[in-house]
């Protein structure tokens, strides 16, 4: 069985409610990724699995601080000490219209794959050096065998945007 993989980059969502914390997402959705590099680092990427035998419903596995509303995490994590993070898995109904690139085929039990990533993924969270990229990263090389896929993404966006 074949599912399809796909990073998405996101503002910061709360555990437990679809508020994002005003400290990242106001800066994520004000910057400009092509004059400002900052904006990239504080969108929270995600990886999508898109299993074949059902079509309707997907799989967004990520990394996130464990309190991520909490402002003195907030303001440990932007000054690069290490917070504690979460590995998370959930059910969405569809993918989203935007924000969301496809990878690649993922190889055969994908799902079980990241399951197996996240439970052995080290979940002590510092931007920049362990964070959500680094996660998706990881991620989509264990599921596809690409290597830096954010990066290619980000340099292709970049290239289609000034190309527009």
């Amino acid at each position: 069985m074949r599912e399809h993989g796909k990073p998405c980059g996101q503002p910061r969502k709360s555990n437990n409610g679809d508020r994002p914390p005003s400290i990242c997402c106001s800066y994520t959705t004000k910057g400009d990724q092509r004059t400002c590099p900052v904006a990239h680092h504080l969108q929270h990427f995600m990886l999508i699995i898109k299993p074949s035998t059902t079509p309707s419903q997907a799989l967004v596995f990520d990394f996130q601080p464990r309190d991520p509303e909490d402002i003195y995490v907030a303001l440990s994590a932007l000054r690069g000490k290490s917070v504690p993070g979460i590995t998370r898995v959930r059910k969405i109904s569809g993918l989203p219209r935007s924000r969301c690139w496809f990878i690649d085929s993922t190889k055969p039990n994908a799902v079980e794959a990241a399951y197996e990533f996240n439970s052995n993924w080290k979940t002590d969270l510092r931007i920049g050096y362990h964070d959500c990229r680094h996660y998706t990263n990881g991620l989509a090389e264990v599921l596809t065998g690409k290597k830096n896929v954010l990066e290619h993404l980000r340099t292709r966006d970049i290239l289609i945007q000034r190309n527009q």
